[in-house]
């Protein structure tokens, strides 16, 4: 039985609709917007080149990964009320551990209604110990909202092999950041790269921001050990349970997400 990680679940049951924009008792000609169906909330004003990718047909893809990857408990979520919705699948095909320590891992599908973002594949993880999440999108499977995206879209059922590759390459790094050591010296090189703190004098905000972050990094490497992968996951622990963020599972967007990138750029410098 899975676990629920997913805050803001939802069935995605509603829709979006076009709808005419009016001005002056006259239709703009070259702009609509784009609505709930659901409450008629307004999620944004597009062009009129921009094609809608409903959530009809985002179900409709999910279940074809499901049963492409054979993967299960699909789970949806939105974010930004609606402007953003995305899709989950469990890997449990793969057990994962590092370290000792489970993985469970997530094949995710993202699609935004206000143009922030393309339709997308990732992956998410969740470390049970500790409930640390890490996710990223893959940006090379990102596709724009365009009326030639169907034949794109065809692919990206294919393209879900792609998230066995980013997760074989991200177990074999944690592997690599299990093996090598670290000391204060590099936890401190590490923490000013990471919130940029090179200054001479660093504000009160940034020095309990940095504070915050080393208690995450005694937390976490008591467990874990004094390595890059203790390091790493002091990284997601302080973006999980230490940073206020979008309430996003896997830490997909806003600053965890960036600092989450940042950290792993990081890590792959040093190994």
């Amino acid at each position: 039985m899975a676990i629920n990680y997913f805050a803001s679940e939802t069935n995605l049951e509603w829709d979006v609709k076009p709808s005419d924009i009016i001005i002056n008792e006259k239709i703009v000609p070259t702009h609509y917007g784009l609505i709930r169906d659901d409450n008629n909330e307004l999620l944004e004003i597009h062009k009129n080149s921009y094609n809608p990718f409903y959530n009809a047909e985002f179900r409709s893809l999910m279940d074809d990964l499901q049963k492409i990857s054979g993967f299960d408990n699909l789970t949806y979520q939105e974010f930004k009320g609606g402007k953003v919705v995305l899709g989950y699948l469990e890997n449990n095909k793969t057990d994962i551990k590092v370290n000792g320590f489970d993985i469970n891992k997530y094949l995710v599908l993202g699609n935004s209604h206000d143009g922030s973002k393309g339709i997308f594949l990732g992956t998410s993880e969740i470390m049970l110990r500790c409930m640390n999440q890490f996710g990223k999108i893959v940006k090379s499977n990102v596709i724009k909202h365009t009326k030639n995206n169907f034949t794109k879209i065809d692919d990206l059922k294919r393209a879900y092999e792609v998230y066995f590759k980013e997760t074989e390459k991200q177990v074999e790094v944690y592997c690599k950041m299990n093996k090598i050591s670290i000391d204060p010296k590099l936890i401190e090189m590490f923490t000013k790269q990471l919130f940029e703190a090179n200054e001479e004098k660093i504000s009160t905000r940034k020095e309990n921001i940095m504070i915050d972050f080393q208690n995450s990094i005694n937390v976490e490497t008591a467990d874990l050990g004094n390595n890059l992968f203790g390091l790493f996951n002091s990284v997601t622990h302080y973006t999980t349970h230490k940073l206020k963020n979008e309430n996003t599972f896997g830490n997909l967007f806003g600053t965890a997400n960036k600092i989450n990138e940042k950290a792993y750029d990081l890590v792959l410098e040093l190994i």
